[in-house]
């Protein structure tokens, strides 16, 4: 299933009939796989699949009104992220004069 049997029995809020339709939807026009992202009630469907079938995932949750982004892996992220916030703590320390 989308997010796990097991994860399911545990909260009922965890998915929707609604995201449940698309992932089988998706899983019928040739995704291997899918996870829910994010919470709060938003987020994304991501979905495995090969390169060959990806048209057809595509189209079939386009029809069903979900919209699909290009995405990568980025795994530098985090690093930035960290440059970020340590450059910003340098400059805090700095204007005060420590």
């Amino acid at each position: 299933m989308l997010i796990g049997k097991q994860r399911k029995k545990r909260s009922s809020t965890i998915s929707s009939p609604i995201i449940d339709e698309c992932y089988e939807t998706a899983m019928k026009n040739g995704a291997l796989g899918g996870k829910l992202i994010g919470a709060g009630g938003g987020g994304f469907l991501m979905f495995y699949c090969k390169n060959g079938e990806k048209h057809k995932v595509i189209e079939s949750i386009q029809k069903m009104g979900l919209k699909w982004e290009r995405f990568h892996f980025d795994f530098d992220g985090v690093k930035i992220l960290v440059q970020c916030l340590i450059s910003r703590e340098h400059n805090v320390l700095r204007e005060k004069g420590t």
